[in-house]
């Protein structure tokens, strides 16, 4: 007994209860607290009983509720006495009833309910009494006595007086006796194997319907033996499946209608071919579809509770995907749910796929070393890619053309794992409207990336703002692993075809993956496009989005070189920016204005550019604020480049970043550190150093303005203060430094499009690039070259005064003569001309070339360079110290008794050369076997392995493999455009010299010998392969000569010592590998002792928990070692305790430079 009257009522807790009896009385009430009630007696329930969720109120005795109240949530009402009951529902509303009584029930009064299910078991029956005059509601009747049996009485409570039902979404109707019910108030129901008592309105008991015995045990759709009547359903057929047997369609089905569920046992269909429906589909509880290819409902589709909607996992290809069109309406009742959760590309496929500990790729980026994204994202159709530790999301795409009513689950995640897994799915929505309060979600999980949803309705009038569900996309959320956000995409029909909003999702929180715009997906046209908080997004390397309406930026934003996002009039005049970070922002358009909002910030990345073009002086382009004298802040980067014409700009601050100019536009006022300037690009642009020494400066130039990529550049002399570029690297038209002046290129690099006169000082810092396309004169001037580079790089014939300065790296580019008409001293020459092209060099006669290093190289079997005196039968003089690999090349006049001897193959001796050897025979690798081995004939010109005799050079891009021992006379590897390895399992003998240019790897696992010198040019490196277990490979070298290694050029084993774990040193877990120190550990762990050698050290490093370690290096040099390069015997770099560092030992006759020798 409840009484009424209390200020406190009970809520059950802890677990379910079982009574004999209750009473609620008038104002008092009871909640179920989550817990099931069972009353074996009377229940009176004239108070209120409150579920909170899915709990079952089990009903033995007669139940009353008159006067009462009822919150049903999603609660379960059995009614299963032992004797007739009786249930006086009093008008309430109540979401499932089910009936398990097998005397009689007799409803007393009228009631609501989501759905009435009675299933009697063969030999028992259901007798259920329903009060004349009222009427009985219900979404969904399940009505189901055995095949072939009538089981179930359906009677008023007065005799030939109407009890009266609206039954309103979906039913399952077989074996009833049914008398005195007016159904006019729902849908018609169609009954089979039933009987018609009388005085029935809108029920046909004569309608053919098929049902599913499974008899025929195969689960075949198409064999008679598993359908009663025994036929094979067809279009004119009504289909009702609640059997517990998986069936299989394999061939085209067309049936009037389809019912599936609601049985006892759950049911499951598999269509792999389409499946058509002519009226209703109705998936009831403990039902299961699984559609692999479109199909098609004609009338409404309905899921209830317990139904599931989905399509089959999928492999290595994209074979499964959910593709169904609704003719009519759709339902989706709360608990029922479409469901392709990690039924995408299986562990590490697809074109997201990704292995290890790295999450697959879709709509967003996955963890770690993740693919790009990819697809749609208006009409997205794609699964999601796996991850390295689980599959991805399936694909849904659902084509409705009437309402969609979703209180349920649609779910395109991917498969949840311990570690990174793939990618959610898709899921695809046109409707003519969406009403409910349902979850539509693709998020990824566990390091995946997030799906894409793309949301369209077609009713006039109707907005999408009136669903209230949950449309969710965001990347996996988590310590550890994250992922990318994917992608939402909204359309009204006020919106206009494929202008709708289309919003980038949050991802997985600080340090997570970016959700990428590239060339793998397919829009690059946006009307609105906002990138949510929490999100991290990227616009590819040279990618162009276009945006005209609406750009939202709350994310965070990884600029990638040269994306680019351009503001538009295509869909209207004004685009409204809420603040963003750009690369590359551009609006050329000559209708489009721009209008930020008020607040916001803006913001061109480092080495980004904005461009801003109005049409004229007369019609400039519009910028302004959302709110007419509130700021919007504009932050340029230093470094960006600027191009604005013809705008006219309001309420901009730009204090914040560097000077923004604008060129012939207007300042309507409240604008901070604009400079508007009349000074079009292409004038000569003078130096003052008004202010201080920074290029970027605008007050250190005469017209105002910093200098555009038009200007031509005059920097005079008896000035006090002289430019270093800074901020980003540069392009001008011309370039002239007067006698006195001076210009620091400051480590950025400068392209010279015309003449470039250095009459003055120039000074590079590190590794600068100077690009001449113009005549170039260093007379009288200066040069601090560092480790830069020269690239003379025209389209016509070039002079080049180089007024006997020393240079670090030249490379000719230009397919026309460039003449030098000086000597110079430079560390290198490049010069290979792609195939069909070719070089003309031109020298100063009686004047001297010193190089340390010279590569020329035309292509294989021809002979494309040449080079000349400037006096037909006079010397020019060579002298090469170091280095050189030469082929194909046509000389004349030239004395290179100064340096080196050169031996030049598959070339052409026009006369008068001095030091240079024609005849010599060179061994060139060609990959013509195609299989990698050094003793394979047919992978060399000439078709010969190369001896003991033989010069060897190896610039071609296939690894080159070495298994027997070898020996040469001399080795040249590397110096062309494509990267060149060999790597040698057996000793490596070299009688002469071993020269690693540019672009060269050579990789020597067994002790070798090198009875020359041994370079190591700029981008050449010696090192040794990977070891795993044991200690299988070192790098263990004599030399007999000397060792030089150039600033650029490496000895580097890092991370190639033992593997994760193994080695004397070697640990698991979070503790770091020993060898020559040990290892860092965590609490209550330890790491192994040190060991090896001090004096003469040759071992590997140990691998950590978590990384390998570094490798061995062993050169005994009889000569001097000239090392300004690095030498690395690191472990390998990583978050966790890695390996510990490796060995080196060096014996020399004495060692000089500024080089790097580490084994951290």
């Amino acid at each position: 007994m409840i009484p009424g009257g209390l200020t406190i009522y009970p809520t059950i807790n802890e677990r379910s209860r079982s009574i004999t009896g209750i009473e609620v009385e008038p104002g008092a009430s009871l909640n179920l607290g989550g817990y099931d009630l069972t009353v074996n007696g009377e229940a009176r329930f004239y108070g209120s009983v409150l579920c909170e969720s899915d709990e079952t109120l089990s009903l033995r005795g007669d139940t009353d509720w008159t006067g009462g109240s009822f919150q049903s949530a999603f609660s379960t009402i059995i009614i299963d006495g032992d004797s007739a009951q009786s249930f006086t529902p009093d008008g309430l509303s109540f979401y499932e009833i089910i009936i398990e009584n097998s005397s009689t029930v007799t409803f007393t009064g009228g009631f609501t309910a989501y759905s009435l299910l009675a299933e009697p078991a063969p030999g028992e029956s259901r007798s259920i009494v329903f009060p004349s005059g009222e009427l009985v509601t219900l979404e969904v009747l399940s009505l189901l006595s055995p095949i072939g049996t009538t089981l179930i009485s359906l009677r008023s409570s007065d005799l030939n007086q109407f009890w009266n039902l609206s039954v309103n979404k979906g039913y399952s109707i077989r074996g009833v006796d049914v008398c005195d019910s007016d159904a006019r108030f729902g849908e018609k129901l169609f009954v089979s194997g039933s009987l018609d008592s009388g005085n029935n309105m809108n029920w046909d008991f004569d309608q053919s319907w098929i049902e599913w015995t499974g008899e025929g045990g195969n689960g075949r759709f198409d064999n008679t033996a598993n359908w009663y009547p025994s036929v094979v359903p067809g279009a004119d057929d009504m289909v009702r499946i609640a059997g517990s047997q998986v069936i299989t369609s394999l061939s085209p089905v067309t049936i009037k209608a389809l019912s599936m569920g609601c049985g006892r046992q759950n049911s499951e269909l598999i269509a792999y071919a389409e499946l058509n429906v002519l009226n209703n589909l109705y998936l009831l509880d403990g039902s299961t579809m699984a559609l692999n290819r479109p199909s098609r409902v004609d009338g409404n589709a309905v899921i209830f509770a317990g139904g599931t909607l989905t399509h089959s996992i999928n492999s290595t290809v994209e074979s499964n995907r959910l593709n169904v069109a609704v003719g009519g309406d759709m339902t989706i009742y709360n608990g029922a749910s479409v469901d392709v959760k990690g039924k995408g590309y299986a562990t590490s496929q697809g074109p997201g796929g990704t292995s290890g500990v790295n999450g697959g790729s879709y709509g967003g980026r996955g963890h770690a070393t993740s693919k790009l994204c990819y697809g749609s994202i208006m009409a997205p159709t794609n699964i999601g890619s796996g991850g390295g530790y689980g599959g991805g999301g399936g694909a849904i795409r659902l084509a409705i053309a009437g309402q969609l009513v979703h209180n349920g689950i649609m779910n395109a995640e991917p498969v949840t794992a311990g570690h990174p897994t793939g990618a959610a799915g898709s899921i695809w929505l046109t409707f003519a409207s969406l009403y409910g309060a349902g979850v539509i979600n693709a998020n990824g999980v566990v390091g995946g990336g997030g799906g894409r949803i793309s949301l369209t309705a077609t009713s006039p009038g109707y907005d999408l703002n009136e669903f209230n569900g949950i449309i969710v996309a965001e990347g996996a959320v988590g310590t550890t692993y994250k992922g990318g956000g994917g992608t939402i995409y909204l359309e009204n029909v006020s919106d206009g075809f494929g202008k709708g909003k289309v919003i980038v999702e949050a991802g997985g929180g600080s340090g997570s993956n970016y959700t990428d715009f590239n060339t793998n997906v397919v829009e690059t046209i946006f009307h609105k496009l906002v990138f949510r908080e929490g999100g991290h997004f990227a616009v590819a390397t040279n990618h162009h989005i276009e945006v005209s309406g609406v750009w939202s930026n709350a994310a965070l934003f990884t600029g990638l070189p040269g994306a680019t996002v351009s503001f538009t009039d295509r869909y209207q005049d004004t685009s409204k920016i809420f603040g963003g970070v750009f690369v590359n922002l551009v609006a050329t358009n000559h209708g489009v204005h721009l209008e930020f909002d008020e607040d916001s910030t803006n913001v061109i990345l480092p080495n980004g550019s904005v461009t801003m073009m109005g049409k004229s002086e007369s019609e400039r382009m519009l910028l302004r604020s959302s709110t007419p004298g509130e700021s919007w802040i504009f932050h340029v980067d230093p470094s960006a480049s600027q191009n604005i014409w013809c705008v006219d700009v309001q309420d901009s601050d730009a204090s914040s970043g560097a000077p923004v100019t604008a060129i012939l536009s207007q300042d309507t006022g409240n604008n901070k550190n604009w400079l508007f300037n009349n000074y079009p690009p292409g004038i000569v642009n003078r130096w003052t150093g008004a202010e201080n020494n920074l290029w970027n400066n605008s007050d250190n130039w005469h017209s105002g303005r910093e200098p555009y990529p038009e200007d031509l550049i005059l920097i005079p002399g008896g000035l006090s203060i002289y430019p270093t570029i800074n901020e980003r690297s540069r392009s001008v038209a011309g370039i002239e430094v007067e006698p006195g002046a001076s210009l620091n290129l400051g480590g950025y690099d400068l392209t010279v499009n015309g003449y470039a006169k250095f009459y003055g000082t120039l000074v590079c810092e590190s590794d600068e690039t100077l690009s001449f396309r113009g005549n170039t004169d260093w007379t009288g001037g200066s040069f601090q070259p560092a480790f830069s580079k020269i690239i003379i790089d025209g389209d016509s014939p070039q002079s080049f005064t180089p007024d006997g300065l020393l240079f670090y790296e030249i490379i000719i580019e230009n397919p026309s003569a460039v003449t030098f008409t000086g000597g110079f001293t430079a560390c290198f020459l490049f010069v290979e001309p792609a195939p069909g092209e070719s070089r003309s060099l031109v020298f100063r006669s009686g004047e001297l070339v010193t190089l340390e290093g010279l590569s020329l190289l035309s292509p294989l079997g021809t002979c494309s360079i040449t080079l000349r005196s400037s006096t037909l039968n006079q010397f020019w003089n060579l002298s090469v110290n170091k280095g050189y690999t030469i082929r194909g090349v046509d000389v004349r006049d030239s004395d290179a008794r100064f340096g080196e001897k050169l031996f030049a193959s598959g070339s052409l001796d026009t006369g008068n050369n001095m030091n240079w050897d024609f005849d010599q025979s060179w061994a060139e690798w060609t990959s013509g076997a195609g299989d990698c081995r050094f003793d394979n004939k047919d992978n060399w010109y000439p078709s010969v392995i190369p001896g003991a005799g033989d010069m060897l050079r190896i610039e071609g891009r296939q690894p080159v493999s070495i298994v027997y021992p070898v020996t040469i006379k001399g080795l040249s590897k590397g110096g062309g455009r494509q990267n060149s390895e060999l790597t040698a399992f057996a000793d490596l003998k070299v009688s002469n010299n071993v020269y690693l240019l540019s672009n060269s790897t050579l990789a020597l696992n067994r002790p070798s010998r090198a009875d020359g010198n041994v370079v190591i040019f700029a981008g050449g490196t010696l090192t040794h392969s990977i070891n795993s277990t044991v200690e299988s490979n070192k790098l263990n070298v004599a030399i007999g000569g000397d060792m030089t290694v150039f600033y650029g050029g490496s000895v580097d084993v890092a991370g190639k010592g033992f593997a994760i774990g193994f080695g004397p040193g070697g640990t698991g877990g979070v503790v770091g590998g020993s060898y020559g120190g040990r290892g860092g550990a965590g609490s209550g762990s330890t790491s192994k002792p040190c060991y090896g050698s001090i004096l003469a050290p040759t071992s590997l490093g140990s691998g950590g928990g978590y990384a390998r370690a570094g490798g061995a290096v062993f050169l005994t040099i009889t000569g001097q070692l000239v090392h300004n390069g690095l030498m690395s015997g690191d472990s390998v770099t990583f978050g966790y305790p890695t390996g510990s560092g490796g060995s080196i030992w060096l014996t020399f006759a004495s060692l000089f430079g500024e080089g790097v020798i580490r084994a951290n």
